[in-house]
């Protein structure tokens, strides 16, 4: 078993590499069906989303691992 993901990264390289990634994703048409060049808004946009979805992930998981949802008595949290 490969264990957790990695945090999130931090630094400037992180808005870099997800750029990289949505204009690959952009580029091999995975993201949708474009002709040509593709503005940097769409990329900016894709990227910002790429980051979000990761960010949620990684969270999400690491609050359920440890028991996230529980109040100190073992029951489910009501609102």
């Amino acid at each position: 078993h490969g264990g957790p993901p990695p945090p999130p990264p931090l630094g400037g390289d992180v808005g870099r590499r997800a750029r990289a990634a949505a204009a690959s994703a952009l580029d091999s048409g995975a993201a949708g069906d474009y002709e040509g060049a593709h503005p940097d808004a769409d990329v900016d946009e894709l990227a910002n989303l790429l980051m979000a979805w990761y960010y949620a992930g990684y969270y999400t998981g690491q609050y359920s691992k440890r028991g996230g949802g529980e109040d100190e008595a073992g029951e489910e949290g009501g609102y």
